[in-house]
């Protein structure tokens, strides 16, 4: 009976807590003790969405660790991270009642359709376009 509010705990609590540990807390401190931040962040967001092994979100999910990384970054806290993480998964699973039916196969199929392809990639690469001028403004060791 409560399986639906054990998903949302675990999706929404543990799960950023946990990743936001291992990612922000332990992957990328090591990381920047060796590189400039910006690289720092780029790799740890990019091995944080291979981590999740689905390669149709994998571009949602870099974009969301090198936020997730700038912030734990910027404050030196991992706290900003796993709230913007929370939110994430929380809006994810919120936003998939709403549009239940809406899976991998659909989402493949629309993005075989110009009308819906274009603007998604035109907004994925404005995304990465603003990701790469932060990660260009954090200092460089």
């Amino acid at each position: 009976p409560y399986g639906a509010a054990a998903v949302f705990v675990a999706a929404v609590a543990v799960a950023p807590l946990l990743e936001e540990l291992l990612f922000r807390g332990w992957l990328q401190r090591s990381l920047e003790r060796r590189f400039a931040p910006a690289v720092a962040i780029a790799l740890t967001a990019t091995i944080f969405s291979a981590a999740h092994a689905e390669a149709f979100g994998f571009p949602l999910r870099a974009a969301l660790g090198v936020a997730t990384g700038y912030a734990a970054w910027r404050t030196r806290t991992i706290w900003p991270s796993v709230a913007l993480h929370a939110a994430y998964n929380g809006a994810l699973l919120l936003g998939g009642g709403a549009v239940s039916g809406l899976d991998e196969r659909t989402l493949v199929t629309w993005a075989r359709q110009d009308a819906r392809f274009y603007p998604a990639l035109v907004g994925l690469l404005a995304a990465g376009a603003l990701g790469a001028v932060a990660l260009r403004r954090l200092p460089v060791r």
